[in-house]
């Protein structure tokens, strides 16, 4: 995998204890254009040649206490109500449901064209549909949003232990099968306190990718 990596900057947005999400979709309209920064919900927002994706913050949202704001993470110790008000905003705000995962730190890989009754375990999602948004959940991992030509898009939580497992290289495995051909990768690193946008050219063909 090639590509200089840029940061994206993210400053004068919350951080911290809320877990915010990063997402990956088709754009219904074809292609769009050019990056936005700031606002409520997204603290990077970009829709390029017919993909969106985007970054949320804690700007947004219901939760109170150490959870104050858009936390979106089901799993932590906040009030189901409040993570559901705020999934329902992101949903309204998006114009189009979100799948999420129960993120295990494997290398397990769903494919999805709606929303599963379950949020499946794995810790990498793909799709081909126009429908639905790709969510994946961080507070120290790295999130990577994958789209691929195609129409084949994928979100993955790469934590050390997914990535030791080599659940991106499976994730590209995936995307393969679905007949994507080149890959363009975005990270987005909130542990630094920004993100990192790489858009680097890959081929999906083994063996995978290499920097």
């Amino acid at each position: 995998m090639s590509g200089r990596l840029a940061p994206v900057p993210l400053s004068g947005h919350q951080a911290g204890t809320c877990l915010g999400v990063d997402l990956c979709w088709q754009s219904r309209g074809g292609a769009g254009g050019g990056g936005v920064y700031g606002g409520t919900v997204f603290a990077w927002y970009e829709d390029r040649s017919g993909v969106v994706r985007a970054v949320t913050d804690r700007s947004d949202g219901v939760s109170r206490g150490r959870y104050s704001g858009l936390n979106l993470g089901a799993h932590v110790d906040d009030a189901p109500d409040a993570v559901t008000a705020n999934r329902r905003l992101l949903t309204e705000r998006l114009g189009r449901p979100v799948v999420y995962m129960d993120q295990c730190h494997g290398a397990e890989v769903a494919v999805v064209d709606g929303v599963p009754d379950v949020p499946p375990s794995c810790d990498g999602l793909v799709t081909r549909s126009t429908e639905v948004a790709l969510a994946v959940l961080v507070a120290d991992c790295v999130p990577v949003l994958l789209s691929g030509s195609g129409g084949v898009v994928a979100a993955v939580h790469a934590g050390r232990p997914g990535l030791v497992a080599g659940v991106v290289p499976r994730t590209l495995a995936v995307m393969r099968d679905l007949r994507a051909g080149e890959v363009d990768a975005v990270w987005a690193r909130r542990s630094a306190g920004g993100a990192t946008r790489s858009p680097p050219r890959c081929a999906t063909s083994p063996p995978v990718c290499s920097r």
